[in-house]
C-alpha cells in the first residue's frame, strides 16, 4: 500500500473536541457578539449551498448507477446515496460546528491548513504514515482551497485584519484564517467523516461543492467584510491592487489619516497595503497592544474629524449607471405586456425573492445539467427561456423558506424576457432546428448569468458576453450544414467545445468569454488567410482564362472569314475550326497577332483552302514540305498526339496513300476525334467551356432595371460582396464579386473559403440581383445578434415611444 509521511492535522478534531463560542467566557462581549454575527451570515449561505450540493450530488450518483456496467459500482452508488439522503442535517450540522469551532479558537496559535499534508517542520511527536487514500483526499481539498484563495486574495486579506483586531494579533493569512477556504474545506472533511462514503464518491462530493460552492464564495467574504465594517471594524481599511492595462486606477474608497492622529494608531491602522504583503513589525506590535478599543477610537476619530478634498465621494459605479439606462426597457417592456394583456403577479407578504447569488448559484447547476431540448408533439425542439425560467424556478424553490412563495424579481424577470425576445429575433434568423439552434441554447444559461450580473449586457455591442453571442450566431448562419451551402466542419467543432467550455467553466468572469471569443476569432482568420490564397488563385486563373478567351477569339474570327468564302469538306473545317484555331490561339498568347509565326499559320489557311477547292489530278503539285513540318508542329503544341498529326498530315499532303492504306483512319472517323479532342487552355472539369462569345448571349435580353444593374456592376470596383438565398431552402451564403471582364461579360464570384461558384456572368448576375436571389452586403455592418438586437428594441420603442438607450 502506498504511505506518505504527513503530519497529524491540527485542525482535525474529533467530536469532543470541538468547542463553541459559549465556551469561550474569557473572550469580551463585544468580541463574542461580532464573531456569532459572521458565523450566523456564513451558517445560511453554507446552510444553503450544501442543500444545493447534496442533491446535484445524489442526481449524479443516480446517473452514475444507470450508466455502470459493473452491478457492484452501481451498487456503491446508491448505497452512498442513501447516505447522503439520511445524513443532510447532521452533515449541515457537522459542518458548522467545525467552522465555529474555528471561531472559538481565533485566539489561539496559529495552526497549519487543514487541507496541508505536510507542513513545511512538523513536530516530530506528530509524524504519522499517512493512507493513500488519505493523501488522495487532502490532496483534493488542498486544491480546492488554493484556487478559492487565489481568486478571493483581496477579501481574504481584509477579512484576516479585521478577525486579527477581535483578538490583538497579527493579521491571519489566508490558510489560517477562520471561515477561510482552508478552514471551510476542514470542515467538509469533518462533515463526511462519519458516512463511510467510497473515496471516489467523498472526492466527488468535494469537486460538486466546489464548482456549486466555492466559486461563488467571493460574495460571502464580501459580505462579512461589509459587516464588519458596519460594526466599525477598520472601516478604512484599503487593499490597493495595480489596476489593470489601459484603465484609470480607483480613487480610494476612505480618507487617510490626519496628521492629527496618534503614531501608534496610524502605524496599527494599514490605510494601503498590497494584498498578500506581510505586515511590517512595527504593525504587528501595534495591532497587539492597542487590541479592538483602540481600532474603534480610530474609526470613530476618522468619522467625526473634518471632510477633505481627499475625502470626496468617488463617482458612481457603472453599474449604477448602467442601471440607470436600462429603466427606458423596463418601461418599454412594461408597456408591451400591458398592450399584449399580460399580467405580472403583485407582489404579496409572503413573497419570497431570492438574491442575486441564490440566483446565480441556481442558474450554475442549471448551466452543466438543463437539458437544452424537449419534446412537442412527437418533435425535438430546442428550449425556449420561457422554460428556462421555469427550471430556473424550480430549482430555487429548494431555497425557498417553508410558507412562503417563491417570486422573481421584477428587475430579474425583465432581463430574462428580455433575453428571451433576443433569443427568438436570432433563432427566427438562423432556424429554430439544426446545430445553429443548438449552439445557441446552449449559450442561455450563461449569458443570463452575465445579463442578470450587470445589465451593460443590453446596452454595450462590446460586452464579451454580446460578442461572444455575435460570433457563434455568425458562424452558425454562414459556416454551418444547416446554411445549405459552405461548410466547415473543424470550425463548427471548435464552436461546439467552446460553447460547452463556457458552460463548462462560466461562473461570472467576463475575460473567460473574452479569451474564448478571441480563439474562434482567430480561427476565422486562420479560414480567411487561407481562403485569400485560393481566392488570388482563382482570380490569376480567371485572368489567364480571360486572355486566353480574347486570343481564342482573334482566332475565330481569323478561321471564320477565311471559311466564308470557301466550300470545304468536313474534315477540312474541323481541323481549321478546332485544332487550328488553337494552334492560333497559342500563337496569339505567346507572340501577338503581328508576329511572324502567327502570318505563316494563316498562310497555312490559305494554301490548305486552295488545295482542297482546286481540281486533283495526276498534275497537282503536292503541298510545299515547309507547310507540312508548319503543322505538325502547331498540332503538337497544342496536345495533339503523334498519331493523331500522322493521320491529319497523311490527310492532308498523300490523300491517295492514306486512301489505299486499310489501317489509315478515314476522313469522317478522323473529323470525329479531332472534334472530340479537349480544346486547348480547357479541361473536363471546366462548368463552361471557353470560347469568345458572351456566356449570355443565347439569353432573353435584358429590361431597362436589368440594364441598369448592369451598368452599375461594371462600374463595381472587384470585391464587393453579396449574399445569396438558396431558393429550396431559404438559407443564406456569402459570394464576393472577386473579379470580372467588362470585354467578356464573365465574372469570378468565390465563397468565404475561397472556392469557385458556378460560373457566372455580369448579365446574370444582374438578374439576380434584381429578382431578390442576391442582395449587395456590405461587410463592415452590424453582426446577426446585433440586428436582431436592433428589431427588438425598435419594436419595444413602439409600445414606449421614448428614444432607445
Amino acid at each position: 500500500m502506498r504511505q506518505a509521511i504527513g503530519s497529524k492535522d491540527p485542525t482535525d478534531l474529533g467530536p469532543r473536541e470541538l468547542i463553541g463560542l459559549a465556551s469561550r467566557p474569557d473572550l469580551s462581549p463585544r468580541v463574542r457578539g461580532l464573531l456569532d454575527g459572521v458565523f450566523a451570515l456564513f451558517s445560511r449561505r453554507l446552510g444553503r449551498s450544501l442543500a444545493t450540493v447534496l442533491y446535484e450530488l445524489e442526481l449524479n450518483l443516480v446517473r452514475q448507477a444507470g450508466k455502470s456496467r459493473a452491478g457492484a459500482s452501481g451498487e456503491q452508488c446508491l448505497d452512498s446515496v442513501g447516505k447522503l439522503k439520511n445524513a443532510h442535517a447532521d452533515m449541515a450540522r457537522r459542518l458548522l460546528l467545525s467552522l465555529k469551532n474555528g471561531l472559538a479558537r481565533l485566539d489561539q496559535p496559529a495552526v497549519a491548513s487543514a487541507v496541508k499534508v505536510a507542513p513545511s517542520a512538523p513536530a516530530l511527536s506528530e509524524l504519522a504514515l499517512v493512507e493513500s487514500t488519505d493523501l488522495d483526499e487532502s490532496l483534493a481539498l488542498q486544491d480546492i482551497a488554493a484556487k478559492a484563495e487565489a481568486r478571493n486574495s483581496l477579501p481574504l486579506y481584509e477579512l484576516g485584519h479585521r478577525f486579527a483586531v477581535l483578538v490583538a494579533r497579527p493579521a491571519f493569512n489566508a490558510e489560517t484564517l477562520p471561515l477561510g477556504p482552508s478552514w471551510i474545506c476542514a470542515g467538509l472533511r469533518h462533515a463526511v467523516a462519519d458516512l463511510t462514503l467510497p473515496l471516489a464518491h467523498r472526492v466527488q462530493f468535494y469537486q460538486t461543492f466546489d464548482r456549486l460552492a466555492m466559486s461563488e464564495i467571493g460574495g460571502l467574504y464580501a459580505a462579512a467584510n461589509a459587516y464588519f465594517v458596519e460594526q466599525r471594524i477598520l472601516r478604512h481599511l484599503q487593499a490597493h491592487t495595480a489596476p489593470a492595462k489601459g484603465r484609470t486606477a480607483a480613487p480610494p474608497a476612505s480618507a487617510e489619516p490626519t496628521a492629527d492622529s496618534s503614531s501608534a494608531a496610524t502605524l496599527a491602522r494599514p490605510a494601503s497595503v498590497r494584498p498578500g504583503a506581510t505586515p511590517s513589525a512595527t504593525g504587528r506590535e501595534a495591532a497587539s497592544s492597542l487590541g479592538l478599543a483602540a481600532f474603534e477610537t480610530v474609526s470613530t476619530a476618522a468619522r467625526t474629524r473634518p471632510a477633505t478634498a481627499r475625502e470626496t465621494p468617488p463617482p458612481a459605479p457603472a453599474e449604477l449607471h448602467g442601471d440607470e439606462q436600462f429603466k427606458p426597457l423596463r418601461r418599454w417592456l412594461a408597456a408591451r405586456r400591458c398592450a399584449l394583456g399580460i399580467e405580472v403577479p403583485a407582489k404579496t407578504a409572503d413573497a419570497y425573492e431570492p438574491t442575486a447569488r441564490e440566483l446565480q448559484s441556481a442558474l450554475s447547476v442549471l448551466q452543466v445539467r438543463s437539458p437544452t431540448t424537449s419534446m412537442l408533439n412527437g418533435t425535438q425542439v430546442q428550449r425556449t427561456l420561457a422554460q428556462l425560467r421555469q427550471d430556473l424556478l424550480n430549482q430555487l424553490r429548494q431555497v425557498t423558506p417553508a410558507g412562503q412563495m417563491l417570486r422573481l424579481g421584477d428587475e430579474d424577470t425583465d432581463t430574462i424576457e428580455l433575453l428571451g425576445l433576443l433569443f427568438d429575433e436570432l433563432l427566427d434568423a438562423t432556424g429554430s432546428s439544426g446545430r445553429t439552434a443548438s449552439l445557441l441554447t446552449l449559450l442561455q444559461v450563461p449569458l443570463l448569468r452575465a445579463a442578470l450580473d450587470n445589465k451593460e449586457f443590453f446596452l454595450r455591442a462590446d460586452h464579451p458576453a454580446r460578442r461572444l453571442l455575435n460570433t457563434v450566431a455568425e458562424i452558425g448562419l454562414y459556416w454551418s450544414e444547416d446554411a445549405g451551402g459552405v461548410s466547415n466542419s473543424s470550425l463548427i467543432e471548435r464552436t461546439q467545445r467552446a460553447v460547452e467550455r463556457v458552460n463548462r467553466e462560466f461562473e461570472s468572469d467576463l475575460l473567460l468569454l473574452e479569451k474564448i471569443n478571441t480563439e474562434l476569432h482567430t480561427q476565422l482568420q486562420s479560414l480567411a488567410r487561407t481562403a485569400d490564397v485560393a481566392e488570388r488563385r482563382l482570380v490569376e486563373a480567371a485572368r489567364g482564362r480571360e486572355k486566353l478567351a480574347l486570343a481564342r477569339k482573334t482566332a475565330t474570327r481569323a478561321i471564320a472569314l477565311r471559311l466564308a468564302v470557301a466550300k470545304p469538306s468536313r474534315l477540312l473545317r474541323t481541323l481549321l475550326e478546332q485544332a487550328w484555331t488553337d494552334v492560333l490561339t497559342l500563337t496569339v498568347l505567346r507572340q501577338g497577332e503581328k508576329s511572324e509565326t502567327y502570318k505563316r499559320q494563316l498562310e497555312v489557311v490559305g494554301e490548305l483552302i486552295a488545295r482542297h477547292e482546286a481540281p486533283q489530278d495526276e498534275n497537282t503539285q503536292p503541298l510545299a514540305a515547309r507547310w507540312r513540318e508548319e503543322i505538325e508542329t502547331g498540332l503538337s503544341q497544342v496536345g495533339y498526339h503523334d498519331d493523331d498529326v500522322q493521320a491529319v498530315v497523311d490527310r492532308m499532303f498523300a490523300p491517295g496513300r492514306a486512301d489505299a492504306d486499310d489501317n489509315a483512319f478515314s476522313q469522317t472517323d478522323l473529323a470525329l476525334r479531332l472534334k472530340n479532342k479537349t480544346r486547348f487552355g480547357e479541361s473536363p472539369a471546366d462548368p463552361v467551356p471557353i470560347s469568345g462569345t458572351r456566356p449570355e448571349q443565347a439569353a432573353l435580353p435584358l429590361n431597362a432595371e436589368e440594364t441598369g444593374m448592369l451598368e452599375r456592376l461594371k462600374r463595381m470596383p472587384a470585391g464587393a460582396c453579396f449574399e445569396s438565398t438558396s431558393d429550396a431552402t431559404g438559407h443564406c451564403s456569402r459570394l464576393k464579386l472577386s473579379w470580372f471582364s467588362a470585354q467578356t461579360g464573365r465574372c469570378l464570384l468565390v465563397d468565404q473559403q475561397g472556392a469557385r461558384i458556378d460560373s457566372y456572368g455580369l448579365e446574370q448576375l444582374a438578374r439576380d440581383l434584381v429578382a431578390g436571389r442576391k442582395r449587395l452586403f456590405s461587410p463592415g455592418r452590424e453582426p446577426l445578434a446585433e440586428r436582431c438586437w436592433d428589431a427588438v428594441v425598435a419594436a419595444l420603442k413602439q409600445f414606449g415611444g421614448s428614444t432607445p438607450p
